[in-house]
């Protein structure tokens, strides 16, 4: 509920009576809740982001439900109650400075996490009159942080599938090397399949750093996108390969930083594969559309849940995490696909429906210029 303007007298309370008021005007400035407490518990005063944090309209709804700012619904991050004896204002009131905590709540329909401090209030002579209690959202940063957590665990169980690979084809090769050739060849070509799978990850880990730091930048050369879609295709495993359809691939030209591009088309087509049926065909097309080049890829997988169309570009969001479909992956291809096109002056978009597959379009402006 979205508090309403609250006047200063009323803000200021019992506790702030005879202080300038220009003492309201501080605390509603202020980015964190504050809680002013007498000696017996009760809220005397607090300001717009503590109404906020207590789902109140006005200072009087906050005392009608005091009991809120130190209610068992709050728990530690291991799911445990806290202790009423462990409530930070209880703690000060007994004359502690109490640490700062961190509470957890999933009463508002969503997990939302509180830092919370609490110090006591003393009379010139020493006495404790009252506590304050200051708090923080957190809620962000926690995401943030389970976020990278997870990405870290993620990407390094990525690496370490294709690494696993490429010793097991190494010790094969060295193995078949001493009796017969054929078996060497086909190790020594599952070793080159899993350096190109580090080697594209590793690629995409630094645009993802490129981005995250500003330093993202491309050049501006003369690429020929229906060449460009042939390396792609031709860097695909055989089997995978053959499943590629061309349905039509016009001679367009673009400027740009040709390896990026190719990043940018292989995260799309790599996309399509991990979410369709196996030996299912995947189709890809180049066409001219005014000034624009526009690159199609489209596969007849299981589509992309509605609820959830709206992230898929997000930074290490994955559709399908924890579901039968869950291709793996560290959730940064289709993110950093999209920042390579941006930096190209093009866009990316998607038209999908579950069981039905999905078409990304990539479009890019065509390139006039003469050449030499």
């Amino acid at each position: 509920m979205s508090p309403t303007s609250v006047g200063e007298e009323e803000i200021v309370g019992e506790v702030a009576a005879g202080i300038d008021l220009d003492l309201a005007a501080l605390l509603n400035s202020m980015a964190v809740g504050v809680w002013v407490f007498d000696a017996k518990g009760e809220v005397v005063a607090t300001n717009t982001v503590g109404l906020r944090m207590a789902g109140a309209r006005n200072l009087a709804e906050v005392r009608a439900k005091s009991h809120s700012l130190e209610h068992p619904r709050f728990y530690l991050e291991d799911g445990s109650p806290i202790p009423p004896e462990c409530m930070p204002v209880k703690r000060a009131l007994a004359g502690e400075l109490a640490e700062e905590m961190e509470f957890y709540d999933d009463s508002g329909g969503r997990r939302t996490v509180h830092r919370v401090r609490a110090t006591p209030i003393r009379s010139p002579a020493g006495a404790i009159v009252g506590a304050v209690k200051v708090a923080v959202d957190v809620t962000k940063e926690h995401a943030l942080a389970r976020a990278k957590d997870d990405f870290i665990r993620t990407a390094a169980h990525e690496l370490k599938t294709p690494l696993a690979v490429i010793k097991a084809n190494a010790e094969a090769a060295l193995h078949a090397l001493q009796h017969d050739a054929a078996p060497a060849i086909r190790s020594l070509e599952g070793l080159s399949r899993g350096i190109e799978r580090v080697d594209r990850l590793i690629n995409s880990l630094l645009d993802l750093l490129d981005v995250q730091g500003g330093l993202f930048s491309v050049s501006r050369l003369p690429v020929h996108l229906d060449e460009l879609i042939g390396h792609v295709i031709s860097k695909l495993p055989q089997n995978v390969a053959a499943r590629v359809r061309v349905t039509d691939v016009s001679p367009i030209r673009a400027q740009g930083d040709e390896p990026r591009l190719r990043r940018a088309v292989y995260s799309v087509l790599d996309n399509a594969f991990k979410y369709s049926p196996r030996n299912a065909p995947v189709e890809i097309s180049l066409q001219q559309d005014r000034e624009w080049a526009v690159i199609s890829i489209r596969d007849h997988g299981i589509g992309i849940p509605f609820e959830k169309q709206s992230r898929i570009f997000e930074k290490y969001f994955r559709a399908h995490v924890g579901t039968p479909h869950d291709a793996g992956g560290i959730g940064v291809g289709l993110f950093v696909a999209r920042e390579i096109v941006a930096q190209h002056g093009g866009r990316i978009w998607f038209e999908s429906a579950e069981n039905q597959g999905t078409t990304f379009f990539i479009e890019l402006p065509i390139d006039r210029t003469k050449q030499p």
